[in-house]
């Protein structure tokens, strides 16, 4: 018998959390399951609404927000520790990530569970996502593009026609809904509290896993909704400003910069041309606080004399991308000021 927990992070979701916790404890699972809620210093009415579903749910409260990684360590800490509060009175053999923000399915998590048992070898499952409007896929599964390590999410954003059922390993899979084996979390560590506030520590723990021979695997039958973007709002300067600066952290953690830095560069420039300029504002601070975090990233993967030449490599081509940004950056505040004092004389023109 699975003894599992489902752990769901909370920041400011009153409005979601009524939803999530209620399509939580409507599960039809055969096993033993508990729910913790770890609240990361909200200030609108979560408490209240988490605390109108006790003792079947655990509630840790943060005295502020510490991130999506280093909020759901918090929990993670607590539950394999077995110092988690009650009613949970046991160590979970698999533990569950769940955002604030969605409903699952009735048997979301027994189709979760039971594909660890269908794929031995199996560290971490995914689920099949969808939109709001139940239709619409937003997750089944998904992989890193490199050079620039930008992720993909698999059939996001097409209606589901059965397409993407078939149950199978993935290169990665999102921490909005993801079942983690405990031995996992034994053997990598937890998530990275340096990908902060959020976005690319689910995907560095799956290559962790993956890394430390775990597949991972997306169980399409396994089915929720999430409203996506709920804490960080979409394409908003500080999404921007997040996702930049991760995946720069990412890249630098995981990536291969032999013979591909040229390759990352020129494809890097390239897409700072074609974004606008609240985005080029956000890779700008990403470059920087990338060369802060260098000296570390570089020691976790390299020593010697090649931890020496691999950060000089890594720090002229942060340099080099700073550089070009903010070249663009003058270019187009210098473009668009020619273009308002051309359109000020043309009127003055047709005034006069």
């Amino acid at each position: 018998m699975s003894n599992v927990a489902v752990l769901v992070l909370s920041w400011n979701g009153e409005r979601f959390l009524d939803a999530c916790l209620t399509a939580l404890l409507a599960q039809q699972f055969q096993g033993n399951v508990a729910t913790l809620v770890v609240d990361n210093g909200s200030t609108d009415n979560s408490i209240s609404v988490i605390r109108s579903f006790t003792p079947q749910v655990a509630l840790i409260q943060n005295t502020f927000n510490q991130g999506f990684a280093g909020g759901n360590n918090i929990g993670l800490r607590a539950l394999l520790s077995g110092t988690a509060p009650e009613p949970i009175d046991f160590v979970p053999d698999t533990i569950v990530l769940l955002n604030q923000d969605t409903e699952v399915a009735p048997n979301w998590l027994q189709q979760a569970v039971e594909a660890f048992q269908r794929h031995p070898g199996t560290g971490i499952v995914g689920c099949k996502i969808f939109y709001p409007d139940g239709k619409t896929l937003q997750h089944t599964g998904g992989r890193i593009i490199w050079p620039l390590a930008t992720g993909l999410h698999r059939g996001m954003g097409e209606l589901d026609v059965g397409q993407y059922d078939l149950e199978e390993p993935v290169e990665c899979v999102t921490g909005a809904a993801m079942a983690v084996r405990a031995g996992v979390f034994e053997s990598v560590g937890l998530l990275d509290a340096s990908f902060t506030p959020a976005y690319y520590e689910d995907t560095d723990l799956c290559y962790r896993a993956r890394a430390a021979n775990y597949d991972i695997v997306y169980a399409p039958n396994a089915q929720l909704i999430h409203h996506e973007g709920s804490s960080l709002q979409l394409q908003s300067p500080a999404h921007q400003r997040a996702y930049h600066r991760n995946r720069m952290h990412f890249l630098l953690k995981h990536g291969s910069f032999d013979g591909q830095a040229k390759d990352f560069v020129a494809c890097e420039a390239e897409e700072i041309r074609r974004w606008s300029l609240s985005d080029s504002l956000a890779r700008k601070h990403a470059y920087f606080e990338a060369l802060l975090a260098l000296p570390e990233v570089v020691r976790q993967r390299h020593n010697g004399a090649e931890a020496v030449a691999v950060q000089a490599q890594l720090t002229r081509m942060l340099r080099q991308l700073h550089h070009t940004v903010v070249e663009e950056e003058r270019s187009r505040r210098a473009e668009a000021g020619y273009r308002l004092d051309a359109s000020v004389t043309s009127l003055s023109t047709k005034e006069s």
